[in-house]
Formats: C-alpha cells, sequence, structure tokens
C-alpha cells in the first residue's frame, strides 16, 4: 500500500496527459513571473487534425501490467469530443481498484475548451467534476465526493484567469498540435477541477523508440507541473521525478509513451494499436 500510495502521489502530469486518477507529480518553480499565456503566442500546427479513432494503452510498472486506458476522439459540428477511460487490472483491484472516465469537448478553432467531466472511482471512494469554460474567461467547476456508508459533499469553485487555460484532456490534444522543434518550450495553464497549474514542456531531443514491434521516430519531450496557488505547494517534495513524454514526429504526432522514474523503478504508459473511427 505505501508503494502504490507513493506512486499515485508522484504522477500527476499523465493524469493530466492522459488518466488523470493515476498519476500525481509537482515540482516548485515559481509561476510569478511567467509572461501571459495566450493560444496567439503557441506554434500550433494548422495541417494537424487528429485522426479519429480510439488509442489503446497498456499500463505498466517495472515490466509489470498493471491496467489499461484508452483515449478516443471524435468530431461533429467542429467540435472534437475526447473520451478517456483508465482502469486497473483485475490483480491490483484485489488492493488498490481504479476506475476512470473522462470526456472533453473542445472547440476547433480557435483551440478552446468548452466542458469537462471526470468521473473516477478509487476503491470505495467516487468523485464526479465538472468543469465548465465561460466566455468571459471564468471557470466553474464542480465536485461531488461520496464513500460508501457516508453522505455525499458538493464543492463549488470559481477561477478567474486571463491565460490560455485546458482541462486535463484537452491539454492532450494540445500536446499533439504543437509543432514541434528541439529546444522549444511551451507553457500553458491547466485546471483538473480542484486546482489550476502551470504546465511547461521542453522538447529536448528527436529519437528513435519501439512501440507494439515498430521503430517510431518521436519527440522526447519532458514536462514540469507546478500548482499556481503556492501557498499550498507541497513542502515534502522537493525531488524532480524524471519523466518523458514521446510524441510521434510525424504527421499523426500520437501520444506513443510516458514514461516515470521512480526510487521504486519505471512506470509506463504505452501505446498498444489505433483503432480508425469506422
Amino acid at each position: 500500500m505505501i508503494l502504490i500510495n507513493r506512486i499515485n502521489k508522484r504522477l500527476l502530469i499523465a493524469k493530466i496527459l492522459l488518466i488523470a486518477a493515476t498519476i500525481f507529480f509537482l515540482t516548485n518553480i515559481s509561476a510569478d513571473c511567467t509572461p501571459e499565456r495566450t493560444v496567439d503566442n503557441l506554434p500550433l500546427d494548422p495541417e494537424f487534425h487528429p485522426q479519429l479513432g480510439t488509442y489503446y494503452y497498456q499500463v505498466n510498472w517495472n515490466r509489470v501490467n498493471v491496467g489499461k486506458a484508452r483515449i478516443s476522439i471524435d468530431l461533429e459540428n467542429d467540435l472534437y469530443t475526447i473520451m478517456v477511460h483508465a482502469e486497473t487490472n483485475r490483480k491490483l483491484d484485489k488492493i488498490y481498484k481504479i476506475r476512470y472516465k473522462g470526456e472533453s469537448r473542445i472547440s476547433t478553432e480557435p483551440l478552446t475548451p468548452i466542458k469537462a467531466k471526470i468521473n473516477e472511482k478509487v476503491k470505495s471512494t467516487k468523485k464526479e467534476t465538472t468543469i465548465e469554460f465561460q466566455k468571459d474567461g471564468t471557470i466553474k467547476s464542480s465536485e461531488v465526493k461520496s464513500k460508501k456508508g457516508k453522505p455525499s459533499k458538493t464543492t463549488e469553485r470559481e477561477f478567474q484567469t486571463e491565460n490560455f487555460t485546458l482541462d486535463p484532456f484537452s491539454a492532450t490534444c494540445l500536446v499533439r498540435r504543437l509543432d514541434w522543434e528541439v529546444g522549444m518550450e511551451e507553457i500553458f495553464d491547466v485546471i483538473t477541477g480542484e486546482d489550476q497549474y502551470l504546465l511547461e514542456l521542453k522538447c529536448i531531443k528527436q529519437t528513435t523508440i519501439e512501440i507494439a514491434g515498430t521503430k517510431r521516430l518521436a519527440w522526447e519531450i519532458v514536462p514540469e507541473l507546478t500548482k499556481l496557488d503556492t501557498e499550498e505547494q507541497e513542502k515534502n517534495d522537493q525531488k524532480k521525478d524524471d519523466m518523458t513524454i514521446y510524441v510521434s514526429a510525424d504527421k499523426a504526432k500520437e501520444m506513443l509513451k510516458i514514461k516515470v522514474a521512480l526510487k521504486v523503478g519505471y512506470f509506463r504508459i504505452i501505446l498498444e494499436k489505433f483503432e480508425p473511427a469506422l
């Protein structure tokens, strides 16, 4: 249980990029001097359009499978819908059962999140979160948390920001839409419904990795995440873990792999296959 709690605490970026219930990761960078962040400042690839369909991932810890995830992308009336499902496997369910479902609706031009819904269940605790992005820049969230045998608790929150801000799922869309180059660094904000974060992405190099038996050329990207409410930053998590994201260096710009190096080993989320929409 100590090991599971350590992994769950340290891997938040993959929650923002893929399966929010599984991963928590914080760094300690001051956000006071960052410039205003807008979508116009981001180097988006105007020719990129994500393939519609479903991506399937395996979730491994030290080469042992602990769960699976899938991301589906649909398009209707110039709105993308991103759906995320993730769950631990039967063996891990016996000690730490996780079920996760998320959905986000995003305007394509300009790239703007509209609404996100997150449903997660960890053991006997359920949490339902709704995030709504208003035209005036206000972001409203509602969280309903319940535990078996206890009454539910509802928390309403409101965020005010002039910076370009995304929910965890539209952030994955943005990472793929950026026109990556070695040495490039990009910064934007992410709202989880409970907290607001500054996400910084640095493209370190171009490399080749093997995915599903095929060698793929990929951008190697290092993320750093900072909680914007500095008064609540965790004091006891000073060490930065080594995390790397691999995005395919081709027209598809697929999220190929996320790797995190911990004291207890490696945590990996790896693409298994893609099924295009019919």
